[in-house]
């Protein structure tokens, strides 16, 4: 086999790992990482579609419910075992779900979570502060911010609707926002939506008190 048509017949096998990787990376965000870092995550993801698929070939052949096997793994180094494209597409909707099962555990960063019960870490998890806050529950449930704009000299009161990655700008899209002086809280007008760019220096995000809240600190 030439090396040629061994790289070809690997980027055909891991078309299920690249689709599916690409779709992580499109719910979980697109964090800076380093090109062999990302020919890593595509080879796992690969291994990992194909691993499920193998169990499902085994549980069904297993059940005499079918007679097929799966030739993924000898078509990697032999040239004469000829590429199932039914596998690459089957293996491909199954690298769906995947997808959303390794974003989930990423977005509620569960590897630190278990990590932080077993006092084997204290990190939250691999990005900044700026995606852990967007991701917090405590935002989730309230909705409700408080940006303080130190560039402008402003304060505004609304919900976010979205946010930029971590590596860029600040960027916020907000609705129903009231905006304030800074200086002296002064009402100034109200928009129906906002979009805020600014360096990661120029805003404050505060999350303010429930009404249950004040009532408790005021007992």
């Amino acid at each position: 086999m030439t090396i040629s048509s061994f790289l070809i017949r690997i980027i055909f096998l891991a078309a299920p790992g690249i689709v599916s990787y690409m779709l992580f990376r499109k719910l979980a965000g697109k964090n800076k990482c380093e090109k062999w870092e990302e020919g890593c995550f595509v080879v796992l993801f690969s291994l990992i579609i194909y691993a499920i698929y193998y169990i499902f070939v085994w549980f069904f052949v297993f059940f005499g419910w079918s007679k097929g096997e799966l030739v993924f793994f000898n078509a990697v180094l032999d040239e004469s075992v000829a590429i199932r494209w039914q596998e690459i597409i089957i293996a491909s909707l199954i690298g769906v779900p995947v997808a959303f099962i390794v974003s989930a555990v990423h977005t509620y960063k569960l590897i630190n979570k278990i990590g932080r019960f077993l006092h084997v870490t204290r990190r939250f998890g691999d990005e900044d502060v700026w995606n852990f806050f967007h991701n917090l529950p405590e935002k989730q449930e309230y909705e409700w911010v408080y940006i303080r704009d130190h560039k402008t000299n402003l304060l505004y009161f609304g919900f976010i609707h979205a946010y930029s990655d971590s590596e860029k700008e600040r960027e916020l899209l907000m609705g129903d926002v009231d905006v304030f002086s800074n200086d002296n809280g002064e009402f100034i007008y109200k928009a129906k939506m906002l979009y805020i760019c600014r360096s990661r220096y120029d805003l404050t995000i505060e999350i303010p008190l429930s009404d249950k809240e004040i009532k408790k600190d005021q007992k």
